[in-house]
C-alpha cells in the first residue's frame, strides 16, 4: 500500500513549525507545502541521512585555513 504525501499549509507551519519538522522526520518522508491551495515548497527530512558529517567534511575539504583544521598545521 502507498502511502499518501502529506501535505501542511503555511498557516500550520508558521503557526506549529516543531510540529510540522517533528511530523515529516517522524514519516521519514517529504512533505508538501501549500499557500492558499496552491505548491510552494517541498520539505524533505534529514533526520537520519547523516547529513552533519557530510556538510562538516566539505566544509573542511573547501576551507583556505584545512591544514590546519585538522592539525597538519600550527596556528
Amino acid at each position: 500500500m502507498s502511502e499518501t504525501t502529506q501535505i501542511y499549509t503555511m498557516r500550520e507551519l508558521s503557526m506549529d513549525t516543531p510540529r510540522v519538522m517533528r511530523e515529516i522526520n517522524e514519516r521519514g518522508r517529504p512533505a508538501v507545502i501549500t499557500r492558499r491551495g496552491r505548491f510552494v515548497a517541498l520539505i524533505t527530512p534529514l533526520a537520519d541521512a547523516e547529513v552533519e558529517s557530510v556538510a562538516l567534511s566539505a566544509a573542511v575539504a573547501a576551507s583556505q585555513d584545512r591544514a590546519q583544521l585538522v592539525g597538519e598545521e600550527r596556528v
